[in-house]
């Protein structure tokens, strides 16, 4: 399933002049096969798909879009899976707040509505092949991934040599038949990364923030000091709050202590 979506995201990111990194793909940049990237509190995470902007072969980019895949057989492990898939994504969402990321994830086999809910919730979005439908596409191509948990372990292995030929095959042709039997969902999803990428910056706001602290004990104080409050003349600057409006309804708020960090945060959006 990997390596079926490898080649729409790779297609992808050639139209857009950006970056696909994924674990089979051989890049000096980082070490070793695994696509790792480290949230603020100094985790590490492996990722199946990774979009950078302005990365290539040598050179580890800036992460505007992380798409995970997951498997799962039976519905019952689907909602540890959605939260695993969080676990993973949102403190990597949040370290490259700035890069506003694309969330993805390309689910496949049993899931419940619940679990897809939670992962839409969270601003994911969400290409599902169903099992039984994937059943169906794959019978196709006259390959049976079909099977129930009673079915006995020492068939299961039987079957398992017949069927890796099989999907070895599929692989090295790039058989796209399994995109295309759902192509209605993957449009939808690609129309999503589209929409992203081809935003347009319509407005910004830039906020000085001018003032000095004032610190009180007491809620009566506080109000006491609002109701006699006038203008600060000659106040310190404190910060810049930037907001960033797009073209199809995306906004970006960021404050910034440092001048220079302000700068740099909209040089990203210079394009």
């Amino acid at each position: 399933m990997e390596t079926l979506v490898a080649v729409p995201l790779e297609k992808f990111a050639w139209q857009y002049g950006v970056y696909l990194d994924y674990k089979e793909k051989i890049r000096p940049a980082r070490s070793g096969k695994k696509v790792s990237w480290v949230d603020d509190k100094g985790n590490s995470h492996d990722l199946d798909f990774v979009i950078e902007r302005g990365g290539n072969d040598e050179t580890i980019g800036k992460p505007v879009a992380f798409i995970e895949c997951a498997w799962r057989r039976y519905a019952k492990h689907s909602r540890n899976k959605a939260q695993e898939i969080q676990g993973a994504l949102l403190p990597l969402a949040e370290t490259y707040q700035f890069n506003d990321p694309f969330l993805g994830v390309i689910l496949a086999g049993e899931f419940t509505e619940k679990s897809l809910a939670q992962l839409a919730s969270h601003g994911f979005s969400i290409l599902y092949f169903p099992y039984n439908q994937l059943v169906m596409a794959l019978q196709g191509l006259k390959v049976n991934i079909a099977y129930e948990e009673s079915e006995p372990d020492d068939m299961l292995l039987k079957r398992l040599p017949v069927l890796e030929k099989k999907l070895l095959r599929l692989r090295k042709d790039n058989n796209l038949h399994v995109l295309e039997y759902f192509q209605k969902e993957v449009d939808v999803f690609f129309s999503k990364l589209h929409n992203r990428f081809e935003r347009k910056l319509t407005r910004i706001i830039v906020l000085p923030i001018f003032g000095k602290e004032v610190s009180f004990f007491s809620v009566a104080d506080a109000i006491s000091f609002l109701n006699k409050e006038t203008e600060i003349s000659n106040a310190p600057l404190l910060r810049h709050e930037i907001h960033l409006f797009f073209s199809n309804h995306d906004d970006i708020k960021a404050v910034f202590l440092l001048k220079s960090d302000a700068i740099a945060f909209l040089h990203q959006y210079a394009k």
